[in-house]
Protein backbone atom coordinates (compact mmCIF):
# COMPACT_ATOMS: atom_id res chain seq x y z
CA UNK A 1 0.00 0.00 0.00
CA UNK A 2 1.20 3.24 -1.04
CA UNK A 3 1.64 6.73 1.06
CA UNK A 4 -1.40 8.01 -0.62
CA UNK A 5 -3.73 5.01 -0.16
CA UNK A 6 -2.78 4.66 3.36
CA UNK A 7 -3.51 8.10 4.08
CA UNK A 8 -7.06 7.87 2.26
CA UNK A 9 -8.15 4.53 4.48
CA UNK A 10 -6.59 6.53 7.73
CA UNK A 11 -8.75 9.22 6.75
CA UNK A 12 -11.70 7.14 6.13
CA UNK A 13 -11.17 5.51 9.26
CA UNK A 14 -10.84 8.59 10.91
CA UNK A 15 -14.51 9.89 9.87
CA UNK A 16 -16.07 6.61 10.41
CA UNK A 17 -15.10 7.03 14.11
CA UNK A 18 -16.27 10.40 14.40
CA UNK A 19 -19.90 9.72 13.01
CA UNK A 20 -20.10 6.87 15.72
CA UNK A 21 -18.77 9.31 18.20
CA UNK A 22 -21.53 11.69 17.45
CA UNK A 23 -23.88 8.60 17.39
CA UNK A 24 -22.99 7.50 20.72
CA UNK A 25 -23.16 11.13 22.84
CA UNK A 26 -27.25 11.46 20.98
CA UNK A 27 -27.41 7.85 22.18
CA UNK A 28 -26.20 8.93 25.86
CA UNK A 29 -28.20 11.97 25.56
CA UNK A 30 -31.10 10.06 25.32
CA UNK A 31 -30.29 7.89 27.71
CA UNK A 32 -30.04 10.55 30.60
CA UNK A 33 -33.72 11.81 29.74
CA UNK A 34 -35.10 8.56 29.40
CA UNK A 35 -36.89 7.60 32.41
CA UNK A 36 -36.65 4.12 33.59
CA UNK A 37 -37.62 2.37 36.74
CA UNK A 38 -35.19 -0.57 36.15
CA UNK A 39 -31.90 0.25 37.60
CA UNK A 40 -30.51 -3.18 35.56
CA UNK A 41 -31.50 -1.97 32.35
CA UNK A 42 -30.59 1.76 33.17
CA UNK A 43 -26.46 0.20 34.07
CA UNK A 44 -26.86 -1.44 31.33
CA UNK A 45 -27.19 1.02 28.65
CA UNK A 46 -25.04 3.28 30.23
CA UNK A 47 -22.74 0.52 29.25
CA UNK A 48 -23.45 0.24 25.98
CA UNK A 49 -23.40 3.90 25.53
CA UNK A 50 -19.98 4.09 26.69
CA UNK A 51 -18.42 1.25 24.86
CA UNK A 52 -20.10 2.93 21.83
CA UNK A 53 -18.53 6.11 22.68
CA UNK A 54 -14.85 4.76 22.38
CA UNK A 55 -15.17 3.02 18.67
CA UNK A 56 -11.45 3.34 18.58
CA UNK A 57 -11.07 0.98 21.28
CA UNK A 58 -12.40 -1.58 19.32
CA UNK A 59 -10.10 -4.32 18.11
CA UNK A 60 -12.18 -5.08 15.37
CA UNK A 61 -15.23 -3.58 13.72
CA UNK A 62 -17.62 -5.12 11.05
CA UNK A 63 -21.06 -4.98 9.44
CA UNK A 64 -23.64 -6.71 7.91
CA UNK A 65 -27.13 -7.60 6.60
CA UNK A 66 -29.18 -10.23 8.49
CA UNK A 67 -32.86 -11.36 7.88
CA UNK A 68 -35.19 -14.09 9.28
CA UNK A 69 -38.64 -14.43 11.38
CA UNK A 70 -40.36 -13.63 14.99
CA UNK A 71 -43.15 -15.37 16.78
CA UNK A 72 -44.90 -13.17 18.98
CA UNK A 73 -47.50 -13.89 21.32
CA UNK A 74 -49.58 -13.03 24.75
CA UNK A 75 -47.13 -14.33 27.65
CA UNK A 76 -50.88 -13.24 29.91
CA UNK A 77 -52.60 -15.79 27.81
CA UNK A 78 -50.44 -18.81 28.84
CA UNK A 79 -50.15 -20.26 25.34
CA UNK A 80 -47.14 -21.34 23.55
CA UNK A 81 -45.07 -19.02 20.92
CA UNK A 82 -46.05 -21.44 18.29
CA UNK A 83 -49.87 -22.38 19.21
CA UNK A 84 -53.15 -21.82 17.07
CA UNK A 85 -54.01 -18.63 19.52
CA UNK A 86 -56.09 -15.48 18.45
CA UNK A 87 -52.83 -13.52 20.19
CA UNK A 88 -49.83 -15.61 18.27
CA UNK A 89 -48.42 -14.56 14.92
CA UNK A 90 -44.86 -13.84 12.97
CA UNK A 91 -43.18 -11.11 11.20
CA UNK A 92 -40.40 -10.78 8.38
CA UNK A 93 -37.58 -9.20 10.29
CA UNK A 94 -34.88 -7.08 8.52
CA UNK A 95 -31.58 -5.59 9.62
CA UNK A 96 -28.58 -3.76 9.01
CA UNK A 97 -25.61 -4.25 12.20
CA UNK A 98 -22.28 -2.83 12.97
CA UNK A 99 -20.33 -5.00 15.47
CA UNK A 100 -17.21 -3.90 18.03
CA UNK A 101 -14.83 -6.37 19.38
CA UNK A 102 -13.64 -5.43 22.19
CA UNK A 103 -11.47 -8.02 23.17
CA UNK A 104 -11.14 -12.15 22.33
CA UNK A 105 -14.56 -12.28 24.83
CA UNK A 106 -16.68 -9.26 24.57
CA UNK A 107 -18.42 -7.62 22.20
CA UNK A 108 -21.02 -5.00 21.39
CA UNK A 109 -23.80 -5.23 18.76
CA UNK A 110 -25.94 -2.44 17.20
CA UNK A 111 -28.76 -3.24 14.39
CA UNK A 112 -31.69 -1.17 12.96
CA UNK A 113 -34.35 -3.50 11.93
CA UNK A 114 -37.70 -3.18 10.10
CA UNK A 115 -40.89 -5.86 10.17
CA UNK A 116 -44.81 -5.48 9.83
CA UNK A 117 -47.06 -7.20 12.64
CA UNK A 118 -50.57 -8.11 12.00
CA UNK A 119 -52.70 -10.04 14.67
CA UNK A 120 -56.70 -10.37 16.36
CA UNK A 121 -57.02 -10.43 19.95
CA UNK A 122 -60.10 -10.78 22.63
CA UNK A 123 -60.78 -8.09 24.66
CA UNK A 124 -59.86 -8.54 28.66
CA UNK A 125 -62.20 -6.13 29.43
CA UNK A 126 -64.51 -3.79 28.10
CA UNK A 127 -63.77 -1.68 25.05
CA UNK A 128 -62.85 2.30 25.64
CA UNK A 129 -65.70 2.66 22.81
CA UNK A 130 -69.34 0.93 23.62
CA UNK A 131 -72.16 1.32 21.51
CA UNK A 132 -75.48 0.21 22.08
CA UNK A 133 -77.49 -2.92 21.19
CA UNK A 134 -73.70 -4.12 19.88
CA UNK A 135 -71.48 -6.70 20.76
CA UNK A 136 -67.97 -6.66 20.93
CA UNK A 137 -65.64 -8.59 18.96
CA UNK A 138 -62.32 -7.87 19.67
CA UNK A 139 -59.05 -5.48 18.35
CA UNK A 140 -56.96 -6.08 14.69
CA UNK A 141 -53.62 -4.41 15.19
CA UNK A 142 -51.73 -3.75 11.89
CA UNK A 143 -48.28 -2.20 12.62
CA UNK A 144 -44.96 -0.59 11.21
CA UNK A 145 -42.11 -1.11 13.41
CA UNK A 146 -38.41 0.47 13.77
CA UNK A 147 -36.54 -1.13 15.88
CA UNK A 148 -32.72 -0.34 17.53
CA UNK A 149 -31.33 -3.44 18.54
CA UNK A 150 -28.22 -2.93 21.40
CA UNK A 151 -26.68 -6.27 22.48
CA UNK A 152 -23.37 -6.73 24.94
CA UNK A 153 -21.96 -10.28 24.39
CA UNK A 154 -19.64 -12.84 25.95
CA UNK A 155 -18.06 -15.36 24.22
CA UNK A 156 -18.82 -18.98 25.43
CA UNK A 157 -15.93 -21.08 24.63
CA UNK A 158 -14.27 -24.25 24.72
CA UNK A 159 -10.85 -24.57 24.57
CA UNK A 160 -10.89 -28.66 24.55
CA UNK A 161 -13.74 -29.10 21.97
CA UNK A 162 -11.76 -26.53 19.97
CA UNK A 163 -8.61 -28.34 19.33
CA UNK A 164 -9.82 -31.56 18.54
CA UNK A 165 -12.69 -29.73 15.55
CA UNK A 166 -10.77 -27.76 13.16
CA UNK A 167 -14.31 -26.41 12.53
CA UNK A 168 -14.95 -24.69 16.20
CA UNK A 169 -11.72 -22.55 15.71
CA UNK A 170 -13.74 -20.56 13.14
CA UNK A 171 -16.85 -20.36 14.60
CA UNK A 172 -17.60 -18.17 17.60
CA UNK A 173 -20.72 -18.54 20.06
CA UNK A 174 -21.99 -15.25 21.96
CA UNK A 175 -24.48 -14.76 24.65
CA UNK A 176 -25.58 -11.85 24.82
CA UNK A 177 -27.92 -8.92 26.72
CA UNK A 178 -30.37 -7.21 24.73
CA UNK A 179 -32.41 -4.14 24.60
CA UNK A 180 -34.55 -3.05 21.96
CA UNK A 181 -36.45 0.67 21.64
CA UNK A 182 -38.83 0.12 18.89
CA UNK A 183 -41.06 3.07 17.46
CA UNK A 184 -44.36 1.41 16.17
CA UNK A 185 -46.98 3.23 13.93
CA UNK A 186 -50.46 1.28 14.82
CA UNK A 187 -53.77 0.93 13.30
CA UNK A 188 -56.19 -0.30 15.67
CA UNK A 189 -59.55 -1.94 14.37
CA UNK A 190 -62.08 -1.96 17.11
CA UNK A 191 -65.40 -4.85 15.89
CA UNK A 192 -68.28 -4.83 16.91
CA UNK A 193 -72.02 -7.16 15.82
CA UNK A 194 -75.40 -5.53 16.08
CA UNK A 195 -76.79 -7.97 18.29
CA UNK A 196 -80.37 -7.64 16.31
CA UNK A 197 -79.32 -8.00 12.92
CA UNK A 198 -75.92 -9.15 12.93
CA UNK A 199 -74.65 -6.39 10.96
CA UNK A 200 -70.91 -5.73 11.66
CA UNK A 201 -68.77 -2.18 12.66
CA UNK A 202 -65.40 -1.24 12.66
CA UNK A 203 -64.13 1.71 14.78
CA UNK A 204 -60.38 2.43 13.85
CA UNK A 205 -57.90 4.31 15.25
CA UNK A 206 -54.31 4.63 14.64
CA UNK A 207 -51.39 5.63 17.23
CA UNK A 208 -47.68 5.79 17.44
CA UNK A 209 -46.34 4.04 20.32
CA UNK A 210 -42.50 3.72 21.75
CA UNK A 211 -41.71 0.87 23.76
CA UNK A 212 -38.56 -0.92 25.02
CA UNK A 213 -38.39 -4.34 24.89
CA UNK A 214 -35.91 -6.83 26.81
CA UNK A 215 -34.14 -10.15 26.61
CA UNK A 216 -31.22 -12.28 25.88
CA UNK A 217 -29.69 -13.39 22.34
CA UNK A 218 -27.15 -16.08 21.24
CA UNK A 219 -25.11 -15.05 18.20
CA UNK A 220 -22.87 -17.38 16.08
CA UNK A 221 -20.04 -15.88 14.08
CA UNK A 222 -18.72 -18.47 11.49
CA UNK A 223 -15.28 -16.93 9.48
CA UNK A 224 -15.35 -17.67 6.20
CA UNK A 225 -12.12 -15.51 5.40
CA UNK A 226 -10.66 -13.19 6.99
CA UNK A 227 -12.77 -9.98 5.94
CA UNK A 228 -16.05 -12.37 5.41
CA UNK A 229 -18.44 -14.41 7.62
CA UNK A 230 -21.52 -15.72 8.35
CA UNK A 231 -24.05 -14.44 11.37
CA UNK A 232 -26.79 -15.76 13.06
CA UNK A 233 -28.83 -14.36 15.73
CA UNK A 234 -31.28 -16.04 17.86
CA UNK A 235 -33.31 -13.56 20.41
CA UNK A 236 -36.24 -14.10 23.33
CA UNK A 237 -37.67 -10.79 24.16
CA UNK A 238 -40.66 -9.05 26.60
CA UNK A 239 -41.91 -6.11 26.58
CA UNK A 240 -42.28 -5.81 30.82
CA UNK A 241 -44.28 -2.35 30.72
CA UNK A 242 -46.99 -4.50 28.47
CA UNK A 243 -46.50 -7.64 30.92
CA UNK A 244 -46.98 -5.69 34.04
CA UNK A 245 -50.02 -3.20 32.78
CA UNK A 246 -53.01 -4.45 34.70
CA UNK A 247 -54.77 -0.86 33.30
CA UNK A 248 -55.21 -1.78 29.95
CA UNK A 249 -58.50 -3.83 28.50
CA UNK A 250 -56.23 -4.48 25.26
CA UNK A 251 -54.13 -7.71 25.67
CA UNK A 252 -51.71 -7.51 22.88
CA UNK A 253 -48.39 -8.90 22.24
CA UNK A 254 -45.89 -8.96 24.63
CA UNK A 255 -43.37 -12.12 23.86
CA UNK A 256 -41.03 -12.45 20.97
CA UNK A 257 -38.75 -15.32 19.65
CA UNK A 258 -36.57 -14.81 16.68
CA UNK A 259 -33.76 -15.85 14.38
CA UNK A 260 -31.91 -13.57 12.13
CA UNK A 261 -29.30 -15.04 9.70
CA UNK A 262 -27.37 -13.06 6.91
CA UNK A 263 -23.58 -11.90 5.96
CA UNK A 264 -20.77 -9.27 7.74
CA UNK A 265 -17.76 -7.88 6.36
CA UNK A 266 -14.92 -6.84 8.96
CA UNK A 267 -13.47 -3.45 8.30
CA UNK A 268 -10.14 -3.26 10.01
Amino acid sequence: MNICQKSYHDGASINFTIRLQSAGRLFLHLLLNFKTNCATMRLLLTIIAALWLSPAGAQQLSGGVRTGASSWTNLQDGTCFFSNSSSNGSTWDKEIFIRMKYSRNVALEASLGHYSYQGRYQSAGLPEVQLPDYQYQGVSERSQNVELNLSLQYRLSCPALEAKCPLMKKLDSYLGLVLTPTFSRTSLDNRYVNESNAASYVSSSVENEFSLWTGVSHTLIYQVSPQLYLSSSARFQVDPNSIFDQTSAFKARNGRIGLQVGIGYVFH
